[in-house]
C-alpha cells in the first residue's frame, strides 16, 4: 500500500447508479438556476444507497476515484462526475474542499451502467512547492 494513504478504515468503496448528465440536472426558475426534480431524486437515492453500503463521514484531505461505466458509447466523462460528488457531500465528506485529488476513468457496460467511487483519506499535504 502506498504510504501516502491511511489504513483501510479511512477508505470507502461505493457502487452507485449511473448518474444523469449535468445537462439534465438544472432548470431555470424565476431567473435562477436550481437543481431539477431528476437531480434532487438522484441525490436522495445516492444518499440512501451510499449509507446502505457503509458510507460515513471521512475527515481530512481526500482522494476520490470515479470509474464511470456508461450504457452507450456517447457522453462526456466529466458530465457525470459533479452530481455524483455533490450527492456524497454530507454523507462521505463534510465539504468538497476536502477533496485534493481526483481520478476519473470511463468504461462501457451496456448491461450494467454504474459509477464506482473510491474515497480515500490521504496523508499528503495540499501544497505546491516550486
Amino acid at each position: 500500500m502506498n504510504k501516502n494513504y491511511k489504513e483501510a478504515g479511512d477508505e470507502l468503496k461505493l457502487i452507485l447508479p449511473y448518474p444523469p448528465s449535468v445537462n439534465n440536472l438544472y432548470a431555470t426558475f424565476q431567473g435562477r438556476r436550481i437543481i431539477s426534480a431528476a437531480g434532487r431524486k438522484f441525490k436522495s437515492d445516492i444518499a440512501v444507497l451510499a449509507r446502505q453500503q457503509g458510507a460515513r463521514l471521512l475527515a481530512g484531505d481526500l482522494v476520490i476515484t470515479f470509474r464511470v461505466f456508461r450504457p452507450k458509447r456517447i457522453g462526456d466523462l466529466d458530465n457525470r462526475l459533479k452530481i455524483s460528488q455533490d450527492s456524497l457531500k454530507g454523507i462521505c465528506f463534510a465539504d468538497d474542499k476536502q477533496i485534493i485529488e481526483i481520478h476519473a476513468f470511463r468504461f462501457d457496460d451496456r448491461e450494467n451502467p454504474r459509477i464506482e467511487i473510491d474515497i480515500m483519506k490521504t496523508n499528503t499535504q495540499n501544497s505546491i512547492t516550486a
